[in-house]
């Protein structure tokens, strides 16, 4: 017992300098509920695919509105969501479903008030035609605040893609 305390302040000191060391190559630790937990690897979004797993920056009004109601953290807080529709793509918002193209089907519910019983604002039922610069994106988890509720992102507002390399 006594040499694993001797150890101790070497192991302070490892993550000290390993944590930010990962952090400053790529890696984050994803905790909230939006997405599964895990450790994620980011890359540069070249030939972003639907799917994919992308970091966002929230536009500023949706990022205002996210600090206001403590949705997110503060004005560096970035997203992890899924892309869900590419420019080009038709949107159909009808209920609790988002369809893409006629093929791909999320079951995604909209909520009209969040856990604080606040009014949410929801993208209206509709066809949507993805601009050149429009990007759907969706969380896994049906709380998760994402276009649902704000509508589509532009490529400025999309960082990085992702890669999950550990679940937990």
């Amino acid at each position: 017992m006594y040499d694993f305390l001797k150890k101790w302040p070497l192991i302070i000191v490892l993550i000290c300098v390993i944590i930010p060391l990962l952090y400053k190559v790529g890696f984050r630790i994803n905790v909230t509920g939006s997405m599964s937990k895990g450790l994620y690897f980011l890359q540069f979004p070249n030939g972003l695919n639907r799917d994919a797993f992308v970091t966002v920056k929230l536009p500023k009004e949706q990022l205002l509105l996210g600090i206001q109601r403590q949705y997110i953290e503060s004005e560096d807080t970035v997203l992890l969501k899924r892309l869900i529709a590419l420019p080009g793509d038709n949107v159909i918002v009808c209920g609790s479903q988002i369809i893409v193209n006629g093929i791909f089907t999320y079951q995604a519910p909209r909520f009209t008030r969040d856990k604080h019983n606040r009014e949410m604002n929801l993208v209206k039922d509709g066809i949507y035609l993805c601009g050149k610069n429009d990007y759907w994106v969706l969380g896994m988890d049906d709380l998760s605040w994402d276009s649902r509720y704000f509508g589509p992102v532009e490529i400025e507002n999309i960082s990085n893609s992702v890669r999950q390399i550990l679940a937990f």
